[in-house]
């Protein structure tokens, strides 16, 4: 099957949709795999756009880097009139969502079992002993990561456009 970015770019907006849909449906080891995907996507687009050959691996760190999207919302607040401090602030909201992402997401989630994933995610200190499903907090803490990622290529998606 071949991509282009835009391609990328509209998988990751269906791809968080269907995160949250797992995620309120209580499919919470499906949710944290998808929620990951959904972010690898936007992260696609914004490196397709630059190199549509480069064939990635689920580096999402290295993928991070080379699609430029941190560098590029910090420049994009500061066109638009932000100060050095907010835009720094700016930045360090987004490197957190992408620390979250990285630390907790695996490719490999598409093949584990939630046994599987509470013993991933307890390895990480993420899952105690607690009663109820122990995915939840990580599920949502992933998805809400995703989301800051997509939203940010959202608006930088448009903003390259205009």
């Amino acid at each position: 099957m071949q991509f282009i970015a835009e391609h990328y770019y509209r998988a990751s907006l269906e791809r968080i949709e269907d995160a949250r849909a797992l995620y309120t449906s209580e499919r919470y080891g499906m949710s944290l795999y998808v929620s990951g995907l959904a972010a690898e996507c936007m992260l696609r687009a914004f490196y397709w756009r630059k190199n549509p050959v480069f064939d990635a691996p689920h580096d999402l760190l290295h993928l991070y880097k080379l699609s430029g999207i941190g560098s590029a919302h910090e420049q994009r607040l500061l066109d638009r009139g932000a100060d050095h401090v907010q835009s720094r602030q700016a930045a360090i909201e987004l490197a957190a969502a992408r620390d979250t992402l990285i630390r907790l997401w695996n490719n490999d989630y598409r093949f584990a079992s939630e046994v599987q994933l509470r013993a991933r995610l307890r390895k990480l200190g993420e899952v105690g002993r607690s009663r109820g499903n122990q995915l939840k907090p990580a599920a949502i803490l992933l998805y809400n990561s995703a989301k800051t990622i997509i939203d940010t290529g959202i608006l930088l998606w448009n903003f390259k456009r205009k």
